[in-house]
């Protein structure tokens, strides 16, 4: 990321200079809690629209690779927990940030990307999933359970 600041500089060997990143076969890591990896398990339509952090005119598609079914307790990486701004909680106490409070889910995301848009390594996604659409009897009793569930520990 520095390389023009590498010009006339000395190395150690074995000094690490850079990251290679093979930027024709990205893959989106996204995390969802078991309440929503549930529904996404489901019934979660394929596609899935990615929007560039910061950069609301990037607009792209994507499908769904894989939804990684067990439920995990450690980030794939530290930006996705709440130190760095991610929406997941971590344990405080653990020094390396990856740690999470409640286990989730890992859903590998693969992005439909034109020649002209640029998506680059360590890019934080917003990320529209898609389900069929439910009644509002359905929604409601579905959180209805869900609030008995969390406040009663079922």
């Amino acid at each position: 990321p520095d390389s023009d600041r590498l010009s006339g500089m000395y190395l150690e060997r074995g000094e690490p200079i850079g990251v290679m990143a093979d930027l024709d076969n990205l893959i989106i890591r996204a995390i969802a809690s078991q309440r929503v990896a549930a529904r996404l398990i489901e019934n979660a339509r394929l596609n899935v629209e990615i929007r560039v952090q910061g950069r609301p005119d990037i607009e792209l598609s994507g499908r769904i690779e894989k939804i990684i079914p067990a439920g995990q307790e450690r980030l794939p990486s530290a930006a996705l927990g709440y130190t760095a701004g991610g929406a997941t909680r971590i344990d405080l106490e653990d020094p390396t940030g990856r740690q999470t409070v409640e286990p989730f889910f890992e859903i590998l995301i693969v992005p439909q990307v034109s020649g002209a848009t640029s998506l680059r390594p360590g890019q934080t996604m917003a990320l529209r999933f898609e389900t069929p659409p439910r009644p509002l009897l359905v929604q409601t009793w579905r959180t209805l359970l869900q609030l008995f569930q969390n406040r009663f520990q079922a």
